[in-house]
């Protein structure tokens, strides 16, 4: 098994170095990623808990494979990583779950909550809205008013 390096690009963000190679395997299969990790290893001199092989991917009808490697400076950057993006992906369930909880109910409910509601209930809400435009608050307490005696009453008298 034999490395070309296509591409080597440091990541000073990350704490990486970013590799893309093309790997030949003649007369074998195409390599694990444990037996890229080790090669490497040994052929750079660099530990074993520092190189990530991200994918292999092997070219069709070719003895050639095409990998993402990423060696990190310390092993512990590797980790710490990880579990950044583990908790950030905990954190996004737990908020997905609690806006599934959360949503609005019906606009049918909403129509019968208001109706139930008093004139006056609804003037306060109306004024706690505009509180400084007493124009709107008297403009809406007749309007309320005008509604619930326009609302037809039910026929109580026996037929």
């Amino acid at each position: 098994m034999k490395f070309k390096i296509q591409k080597e690009e440091r990541n000073s963000l990350l704490k990486r170095l970013d590799l893309e190679v093309i790997i030949d395997h003649e007369g074998g299969a195409t390599p694990s990623k444990e037996s890229i990790r080790r090669k490497l290893s040994t052929e750079k001199d660099w530990d074993l808990n520092r190189i990530e092989v991200k994918f292999i991917h092997s070219i069709y009808g070719s003895p050639f494979s095409k990998g993402i490697i990423k060696v990190w400076d310390e092993s512990q950057e590797r980790l710490k990583l990880k579990e950044e993006i583990v908790e950030v992906a905990k954190e996004e369930e737990k908020t997905s779950a609690i806006e599934e909880k959360n949503k609005e109910t019906p606009a049918e409910e909403k129509v019968e909550t208001i109706e139930k509601t008093s004139v006056e209930e609804k003037t306060a809400v109306i004024a706690k809205e505009n509180p400084s435009n007493e124009k709107i608050k008297k403009t809406a307490k007749e309007e309320l008013k005008v509604e619930e005696t326009e609302k037809p009453e039910e026929n109580t008298e026996a037929i």
